[in-house]
């Protein structure tokens, strides 16, 4: 009987220790679990558990439409996958709570594909959507299939359509005696062909040009649109300053717009040009050094005249005649339609005291005056 109960209880401890021994095997297979887990060590996760489809509404892309029945196309892009199937899903595309039409999520996304392995790549999805002029409401919806039991919704954009014409009206220049030269761009949202632009003197329209001049950095901008939506026009304009103003003519919905930028341009019959240095010698004190530069919008490539006029504090004024006939590159780069030769400068010898100098420009041809070259200069002759 004793030996019976010593039996026993040899075989009760043996089974302990059996079971002590398959816990802690079960514990560490489960650290093990975990550490590889965590650190990624050839492990896949799992697949996903069945139910309604996942995914993401990515992103919307602003196109041309195509100018009468439709404003913009927007282009939509996102992905798509039921845990179900490793099939490609449908995805509803809804604007303002219509539907508008339905994709295939089939398209490659190396990404998904990383992300769910057992799934594989092709569940993209890609669609162009017309849409009107105005403010929408733009969902996404994974179409069910099999065990779930909702078409859930992969993520809502506001989209915004634009209808006027928009562009920038970049500079304005004299380009004659009686002309001004415009530059810039400018297209329409609704079409990606080129538009016209009406150019407006003083409030009132003069010209209208085709802005289908090659602008590769509105290309770049706006790459739906194209490269073709430069205008550069020349125009003729009556002597005198002139607000001038760009419309881009609209096509499809909307009206004519304002392009960016107004800007004041002068033409006149009489000279043009600027004093630009007036200097003392560092080593003769007495040594005056006058340059500028000056021309005739009525002669625009002949060189004129032009008269330096020096006026002291205390005593009789006196002047130098010069002829404007020197290199200028700055000055054919600003106008181009009068060429280099419209420099002048001069040295000259004055004593002690305080003078104001001025520049003129002497006019020839239709003007009146011989005008002012910039602002005057102050020197002290110690």
């Amino acid at each position: 009987m004793e030996a019976r109960s010593r039996t026993g209880s040899r075989r009760r401890a043996s089974a302990t220790k059996s079971l002590v021994r398959m816990a802690v095997a079960l514990v560490s297979a489960a650290a093990v679990l975990a550490t590889l887990t965590t650190t990624g060590a050839g492990l896949s996760p799992p697949p996903l558990p069945p139910g309604n489809p996942i995914g993401h509404l990515d992103g919307t892309t602003v196109g041309p439409g195509d100018g009468s029945t439709t404003d913009s196309t927007v282009q939509v892009v996102g992905w798509a996958l039921d845990p179900d199937t490793t099939a490609p899903i449908y995805v509803d595309l809804y604007v303002d709570s219509h539907m508008v039409g339905r994709a295939t999520a089939n398209q490659s996304r190396p990404d998904v594909g990383k992300a769910f392995p057992d799934y594989g790549p092709l569940h993209g999805f890609s669609m162009p959507v017309a849409m009107t002029a105005g403010t929408h409401q733009l969902c996404a919806y994974g179409i069910n299939t099999e065990s779930g039991n909702a078409n859930p919704s992969l993520g809502c954009q506001t989209v915004k359509i634009k209808a006027n014409p928009l562009g920038d009206f970049e500079s304005l220049k004299t380009a004659g005696p009686t002309s001004l030269r415009a530059v810039g761009w400018a297209i329409d949202p609704n079409v990606a062909a080129p538009i016209s632009v009406a150019i407006y003197v003083d409030y009132a329209e003069v010209t209208q040009v085709v802005a289908d001049g090659n602008r590769p950095d509105i290309a770049a901008a706006y790459p739906a649109w194209g490269a073709d939506h430069g205008f550069d026009v020349t125009f003729s304009v009556p002597p005198g300053n002139h607000l001038v103003q760009v419309y881009g003519l609209n096509v499809g919905t909307g009206v004519r717009g304002l392009i960016y930028g107004s800007w004041y341009g002068r033409t006149t019959g009489v000279p043009m040009g600027n004093l630009d240095h007036v200097s003392v010698s560092m080593t003769d004190h007495s040594l005056v050094t006058v340059g500028g530069w000056t021309f005739d919008p009525d002669t625009p490539t002949t060189p004129i005249n032009a008269s330096v006029w020096f006026w002291p504090n205390v005593g009789s004024a006196r002047s130098i005649g010069l002829t404007a006939n020197q290199e200028r590159d700055d000055v054919a780069a600003a106008f181009p339609w009068v060429g280099v030769d419209h420099g002048f400068s001069a040295t000259v010898r004055l004593p002690s005291g305080t003078w104001l100098v001025c520049g003129y420009g002497i006019n020839v041809g239709s003007g009146t005056g011989n005008p002012q070259l910039g602002n005057c200069w102050h020197v002290v002759i110690p």
